[in-house]
């Protein structure tokens, strides 16, 4: 089970990286929006993001060129990159999503409310504040 969510993350982090550069017409495709359309896909429409097709399907439903978007994914470019930030994120102690990292200096993991995350904003910024200049 792990290993096959690790697989869907990997391809949906892929197509998300290149979703800035596959517009259909030549033109960059927007990330936020195919980003958006796979947390909708996952979370409320039960899609299996396993399956390339669903992946390829809803970039070309962004506006993003699917045979690019499938070629993209039976290749092996991005797989290191996004281990390696995976690994990073994992010795980071981050092991829940969403995880927020304001200013570099305060981390909040999981689904909070919109005040505990306005709180971490406040102290974030307030640490950040106290620091000292960059030399």
């Amino acid at each position: 089970m792990f290993t096959m969510m690790r697989f869907a993350l990997s391809q949906a982090e892929k197509i998300s990286r290149c979703s800035g550069q596959f517009g259909a017409r030549g033109e960059a495709g927007d990330a936020a929006r195919m980003k958006q359309r796979l947390m909708d896909l996952y979370f409320a429409e039960g899609g299996d993001l396993t399956d390339r097709e669903v992946l390829v399907q809803a970039a070309a439903a962004c506006g993003l060129d699917g045979e690019r978007v499938r070629a993209r994914l039976a290749g092996d470019d991005d797989v290191e990159r996004v281990e390696r930030e995976a690994n990073s994120a994992k010795d980071a102690g981050i092991d829940g999503v969403p995880c927020f990292i304001f200013g570099g200096v305060l981390a909040v993991q999981g689904a909070q409310p919109p005040e505990h995350l306005a709180q971490a904003i406040e102290r974030a910024a307030d640490e950040y504040a106290r620091r000292p200049a960059a030399e």
